[in-house]
């Protein structure tokens, strides 16, 4: 899966948490981390922050945490910063939301100092 839509993305989101058996639940996760592997999914990730959906936004937090521990080498060193504020300002706009949305952004900004500290 080289590209995907945005709108694809969270409607296999969505077909996740309301799959109708392990099956097709192992399929659409299958079809999801395809998309987290793609050099494409850092900025999918900020996009499905926006999301009114929680579980899309619990999703884009997810993939910021997987890219930066996976990842780190594919993101170019231009971006970093990007990354940073990107997780910083999700987490002030995230603050008055669900608490597992903003501890997956917090667990995603601990990754990247310490990526930082190693690098």
């Amino acid at each position: 899966m080289d590209t995907f839509s945005l709108d694809h993305v969270q409607q296999l989101i969505e077909g996740l948490y309301s799959a109708s058996g392990p099956d097709v639940a192992k399929g659409i996760q299958e079809q999801l981390q395809a998309i987290q592997r793609q050099q494409q999914a850092w900025e999918l990730a900020s996009q499905l922050l926006s999301s009114s959906s929680d579980q899309c936004r619990f999703f884009g937090a997810l993939t910021f945490q997987i890219k930066i521990a996976r990842d780190w080498a594919t993101l170019p060193e231009n971006r970093i910063d990007w990354l940073r504020h990107e997780l910083l300002s999700w987490i002030i706009r995230s603050c008055d939301g669900p608490r597992f949305i903003t501890t997956k952004l917090c667990l995603a900004v601990r990754k990247h100092a310490l990526q930082r500290l190693t690098a």
